[in-house]
């Protein structure tokens, strides 16, 4: 995925994202009792490693603060494997079978059926994103992992991490989100999150080699990609999820 940007303040904090994929069936328990439940599991986990800060509950999440040489957060979200009916709607829009096959149904407690049984769970496809993006970025990164291979730092293309993938495509992500931060910096809330940024760029990027000529006409191109209707701005891996 794209790089991370350093905290913008010093009292800030990375934030890094975990998915959890639960092995059971939606209608197994409500919500809120997954939700609980996984947090349980969470809250354990943070006392055991003697960490201070309280977990904090996000609607989707649960967040662990971590206080080390660098602090940072972690959101993990608990989810289920998305059913097959689900999975074959998705490859219908034209996704991947490999991608809709990561697909999550997720919790969310601003959903109007969060404390009832329901198959009519909020869909979400994080993993089949980030590989969405992986196969953007790929045809331009090719020189670097060349390079690196070159280098014997890896023994073929195959084996280089995309976190190596140092592209013009990144390194926009990384200034866009920092503009971002800046423009936003007393109202946080009101700022485009992350993955709206990162989508709309990759959609946007056309394999510009030197950072000013990429940013520059990815900017003008991203407008491109926003729909005047719902979905917004879809998930390419789940069309439908904005």
């Amino acid at each position: 995925m794209s790089p991370s940007n350093r905290p913008l303040l010093a009292s800030g904090e990375y934030d890094l994202d975990n998915v959890t994929t639960l092995e059971m069936a939606k209608t197994a328990m409500t919500q809120k009792q997954l939700k609980q439940l996984y947090g349980g599991e969470i809250k354990e986990y943070a006392t055991s490693h003697g960490m201070e800060a309280p977990v904090e509950e996000t609607n989707r999440c649960w967040r662990l603060h971590y206080s080390d040489e660098v602090s940072f957060h972690l959101d993990t979200l608990p989810c289920i494997a998305e059913e097959q009916d689900v999975i074959r709607a998705i490859t219908s829009r034209g996704v991947p079978p490999q991608w809709a096959a990561l697909a999550v149904a997720i919790t969310d407690r601003r959903h109007p059926e969060y404390e009832r049984i329901t198959r009519d769970l909020l869909s979400s496809n994080p993993r089949g994103f980030a590989a969405w993006f992986e196969q953007r970025v790929r045809p331009w990164a090719l020189a670097r992992m060349r390079h690196l291979v070159e280098q014997r730092l890896y023994a073929s293309v195959e084996d280089v991490p995309p976190y190596e993938w140092k592209t013009p495509l990144q390194r926009s992500i990384q200034v866009l989100k920092r503009h971002r931060d800046v423009m936003f910096r007393d109202n946080p809330l009101v700022g485009p999150i992350s993955i709206i940024i990162t989508n709309l760029a990759a959609h946007a990027y056309a394999g510009e080699t030197d950072l000013g000529s990429a940013l520059t006409n990815t900017v003008e191109r991203m407008p491109q990609y926003v729909n005047p209707t719902r979905p917004r701005v879809p998930n390419p891996a789940n069309p439908a999820e904005d």
